[in-house]
């Protein structure tokens, strides 16, 4: 009995130790954040503000005001480069355009500059909530 207790909690253990150490893994964490790219997630994210976050409209300013994702800030694919986000090279970073071909070129950009947890969401034409602005 006392060898089955012991093997028992041996591999308790070893279960537990390879959950933690998937948890620390870069590659886990890179895929965790790629949830965001869920219209359903991305909105509990800004609702409840799970995790610090920014979020980047990469369209033209006149796309912007025609309407954009509560909380985005609009900084154009074609000024990322230049402009690029006043946050650490860590911090969750989600961009977004109109169809998904700017928000992976600004993604591109971003993980050329550093940064390292950037999600595409794609195009706001999968976003099925209310707008802000627009005319």
């Amino acid at each position: 009995m006392t060898k089955k207790v012991m093997l028992l909690s041996l591999l308790f253990i070893l279960g537990a130790l390879a959950l933690v150490l998937a948890m620390r893994n870069p590659e886990s964490e890179a895929a965790g954040i790629q949830a965001y790219r869920s219209p359903e997630l991305l909105q509990e994210l800004i609702r409840e503000q799970h995790e610090a976050y920014l979020l980047i409209d990469v369209r033209t300013p006149a796309e912007f005001r025609e309407g954009y994702i509560y909380s985005a800030a609009n900084i154009p694919v074609d000024r990322i480069a230049s402009t690029p986000p006043d946050v650490s090279k860590d911090h969750l970073i989600i961009v977004y355009c109109r169809t998904g071909n700017r928000s992976a070129q600004a993604r591109r950009t971003l993980e050329s500059l550093g940064y390292t947890q950037i999600v595409d969401f794609g195009g706001i034409n999968r976003w099925p909530y209310n707008l802000e602005g627009g005319l």
